[in-house]
């Protein structure tokens, strides 16, 4: 029969433990929780036109999140694991995480560190001391050397180490978390507040003797090694000396088919798509913005080189990729990782170039050649001329020309 109860009309009995009919249409889940001083306080929901299916996920729902109320403010007791794995899952689904190697670094932050180190307390216990302990602790493994011996005596990688680079996208993560918890849970204090990133002035990722970019006269002679020791990857190579390219930007080109990024009458290449790993591909590249980029004669002519000695595998021939894998797949993000050591060593270089050489190259190769800064941006992508110059190396010769010139305006007697 229908009753008056909590300000509405009811059929009761109810039809579910906690859900109720409606008169006006649709349910009402009414259940009972505790709050922050152990009291039990009711909670009641309408659903207008909520299912009873629905009404019934509702009442979980809430259940779940075990809602406390103390001095007019929300807080939630549920477990800083529990929000930071639905927090995750919803930014993946909302595509704010949008690159395979993005879900990674999330999915392995979390279950490595920051759910092992702060997943047991309730977001409304996270405190900022809790969050400082842990940063003390990381700052001793980032003191610990790089290098360990084994039980046979061999230097290998300590797992102990951490760099301070990873540490602060550890700690990028957490800030995102913690500054959502505020919002959704109404948290009165941020636990990151006032913690900052570690220093990594002592960590260089490039020094001067080991710069990760080669000299005009040293990128001519590892392309040429290139090409006679990895025949299968000099295209790839030289395309990403020329232009700068991400590798990332560079797997997933299409030589044919529909939607080729490639047009081999006008010379364009089209960079519109991103590869981390796996099967997944990123429309738009890392920074988000499409290029398009006018290939010289002489590099197409490279490039179709290429793609002549594809014709030999079946896979290779049937793939529109333009640089595909012998399967006719993505290649690895690893694929150039070995040839360039190899190379590195067999032209006789102090220390072996990473793939991320060819962009940082370009950069000096095109300042070298006086491009102009738009231009030279333009075709690498980098957003800013900031960018472009994090990205660049000064050369010896560079800087002694530009020294001399001061020297020759400082002492007349010097020019000439």
């Amino acid at each position: 029969m229908w009753i008056t109860r909590w300000k509405d009309t009811i059929w009761h009995p109810a039809a579910r433990e906690g859900i109720w009919r409606r008169r006006a249409g649709g349910y009402l889940i009414s259940t009972q929780i505790r709050d922050a001083k152990g009291k039990r306080r009711m909670v009641q929901r309408r659903l207008p036109e909520a299912s009873l299916e629905e009404a019934q996920r509702e009442l979980d729902a809430l259940r779940l999140e075990r809602r406390a109320v103390l001095n007019g403010r929300v807080r939630s007791t549920q477990l800083f694991s529990s929000f930071a794995a639905s927090a995750f899952r919803k930014k993946v689904q909302a595509r704010d995480i949008r690159s395979a190697k993005g879900v990674e670094k999330w999915k392995t932050a979390l279950e490595q560190h920051l759910i092992p180190e702060l997943g047991h307390l309730a977001c409304n216990e996270l405190k900022h001391a809790h969050v400082a302990q842990w940063r003390a602790d990381l700052a001793i493994r980032i003191a610990a050397p790089e290098k360990a011996r084994n039980e046979k005596g061999r230097l290998v990688r300590n797992p102990a180490h951490l760099s301070p680079r990873t540490v602060n996208g550890i700690f990028s993560i957490l800030r995102v978390l913690t500054k959502r918890a505020v919002a959704e849970l109404d948290l009165e204090r941020d636990p990151c507040l006032g913690l900052a990133n570690f220093s990594t002035l002592e960590h260089p990722t490039y020094t001067d003797e080991a710069p990760n970019a080669l000299t005009e006269e040293q990128a001519r002679s590892f392309a040429a090694k290139m090409r006679e020791l990895y025949p299968q990857h000099y295209a790839m190579t030289v395309l990403g000396l020329a232009t700068g390219l991400r590798p990332s930007s560079l797997r997933p080109l299409r030589r044919s088919g529909p939607e080729a990024d490639v047009d081999w009458a006008q010379g364009i290449l089209r960079v519109r798509r991103s590869h981390s790993m796996g099967a997944e591909v990123m429309s738009g590249t890392k920074t988000g913005r499409r290029q398009t980029i006018h290939l010289p004669a002489e590099l197409v002519g490279i490039l179709r080189e290429h793609v002549a000695l594809l014709q030999a595998r079946p896979k290779q021939k049937a793939s529109e990729l333009l640089f595909p894998s012998f399967r006719g797949s993505f290649r690895a993000r690893s694929v150039l990782d070995k040839p360039f050591v190899a190379v590195s060593l067999a032209i006789g270089l102090a220390h072996p170039v990473t793939p991320r050489a060819m962009r940082r190259t370009f950069n000096d190769l095109a300042r070298l050649a006086e491009v102009d800064s738009v231009v030279k941006r333009s075709i690498s992508g980098h957003a800013t001329e900031q960018m472009a110059e994090h990205y660049s190396t000064a050369q010896v010769e560079e800087q002694r020309a530009g020294i001399a010139k001061v020297v020759r305006l400082i002492d007349r007697r010097r020019t000439g």
